[in-house]
């Protein structure tokens, strides 16, 4: 059998408190006839007995009255176990949607670091295919002399004497003899005999250009003016000897394939 407000914690503390009030109710009555039993001899015996009454019920409300006292105690710390375990539950939920959140946003941060990422590697692939294009821009345009070159050529041959040499163009290459006729023409505006000749040029080293004379030991001075001539207009060119020269002093420029360039380098 179950108590009236026994599983409610609220009613039970109001039963609790009104049984309470009760009790000290019926001790105070009992107090009450004991006194009067003294004074009113008449009625002692009725007065007594009306005052056990009093007793036991002041005793009964007592012991309902721990009981519910127990009960209370019992049903709040129920209630405050609840408390907490629902207050832990929200924690828990608000700390899982707070990790998600930190995940979704150490995720978006990785693929925009990822996007970053890509996005130069992108911008650094269109520079180097743009530097490329131009690396291939130069390598099919013909060869011809700057008017800072020339300025530069006609500068330093102004400290020369003039001399004589051949210019051999590379009758496989297209721009071999008009790159040769420029040459050419600031040498003899400088008073220089040139003459050119259509060659054909074969081996392995045959591209750029290369100044030719017969012995290292004994280098002509044209060579030196030319070498250095073009040196100074920023015109690369190598030396190489060729003993089969009968003249010592003679001197060509040989104008070769264009050289290639190298993808991926300026």
């Amino acid at each position: 059998m179950t108590l009236p407000g026994w599983n409610d914690l609220e009613s039970a503390k109001k039963i609790s408190s009104a049984v309470a009030d009760i009790t000290v109710g019926f001790w105070a009555l009992m107090v009450l006839f004991e006194l009067s039993a003294l004074i009113w001899k008449r009625y002692q015996k009725r007065l007594v007995a009306i005052g056990f009454i009093a007793v036991a019920i002041a005793v009964a409300g007592e012991v309902v009255e721990r009981k519910y006292g127990h009960r209370v105690e019992v049903l709040d710390e129920e209630r405050y176990t609840k408390t907490v375990q629902d207050l832990n539950t929200k924690i828990n939920a608000a700390n899982m949607v707070a990790q998600a959140a930190k995940n979704e946003n150490s995720e978006a941060q990785k693929k925009a670091a990822n996007a970053e990422k890509i996005s130069a590697a992108a911008q650094t692939a269109a520079e180097e295919a743009q530097a490329q294009a131009v690396q291939l821009r130069k390598q099919q345009a013909p060869r011809s002399l700057t008017n800072e070159q020339q300025q530069r050529l006609i500068s330093y041959l102004s400290k020369c004497l003039p001399g004589t040499f051949e210019i051999n163009a590379s009758v496989n290459e297209n721009d071999a003899r008009p790159y040769a006729e420029q040459i050419a023409s600031v040498f003899r505006n400088s008073g220089w005999n040139v003459k050119i000749h259509d060659s054909m040029f074969s081996g392995s080293a045959i591209s750029g250009m290369w100044l030719t004379f017969h012995d290292p030991q004994r280098v002509p001075r044209v060579a030196v003016d030319v070498n250095n001539g073009l040196a100074a207009a920023g015109i690369s060119s190598r030396v190489e000897y060729d003993p089969t020269f009968i003249d010592p002093m003679r001197v060509t420029l040989s104008i070769g394939f264009k050289p290639k360039a190298i993808v991926g380098k300026p």
